[in-house]
Parts: structure tokens; C-alpha cells; sequence
């Protein structure tokens, strides 16, 4: 879908896509400040084999170069800027308390 600025989003129908696997990457939210945003990892659905294989190996290599902490998976960047009071979150409007601790 092309933007008003002239660059295109692209937009995966995921009724289409069945055996796809999102991987969206988090990072620091511009827009505020001391704010991360949450990665996610998801199977479109589960009655892909593979879609599971695929999932399964991103989720082997995630184990490998990050922590998982509260069920997420964080860099030691990530545990210290929590620390240090950022928020992390996967929605920037939502309350605080739905915050990653």
C-alpha cells in the first residue's frame, strides 16, 4: 500500500499466508520518551507443520543470543534500560501496568 510520503507498506493477509510465521521486530518507540516496544513472534496457525518448524527454529536461536525473562525474550540492553526505568511494552497506550516487569 503506498503512503502519502511516496514509500509502500506491505500488509500480509494472513488468510492467505497460512503457513507464514510473523516476526516483528521491537525497538525504541521515537515518538516518547524511555519507551520499547516489544518484538513478537507468532505461527499463523498451528495446523501448519511447516509454519511449527520454522517458529520453532527462530525460537531456537532466540534462546541462544537473548534472556527470556517474564516469557519474553530480552538483550542484556533491554533488562538494563528497564532498569534504569524505561517502559517496555507492546502497546505504547496502554496503562503502565500491562508494562513487561
Amino acid at each position: 500500500m503506498k503512503q502519502r510520503n511516496g514509500s509502500f507498506h506491505y500488509i500480509v493477509d494472513l488468510a492467505s499466508n497460512p503457513t507464514g510465521v510473523e516476526l516483528s521486530t521491537g525497538g525504541i518507540y521515537d515518538n516518547a520518551e524511555n519507551v520499547l516496544i516489544a518484538g513478537r513472534v507468532a505461527v499463523f496457525t498451528d495446523s501448519s507443520i511447516e509454519a511449527m518448524q520454522i517458529y520453532k527454529e527462530i525460537l531456537r536461536a532466540m534462546n541462544k543470543c537473548f534472556t527470556r525473562k517474564n516469557n519474553i525474550f530480552v538483550s542484556q540492553e533491554v533488562l538494563s534500560l528497564v532498569e534504569d526505568g524505561w517502559r517496555l511494552t507492546c502497546n505504547y497506550n496502554a496503562p503502565c501496568e500491562n508494562d513487561f516487569k
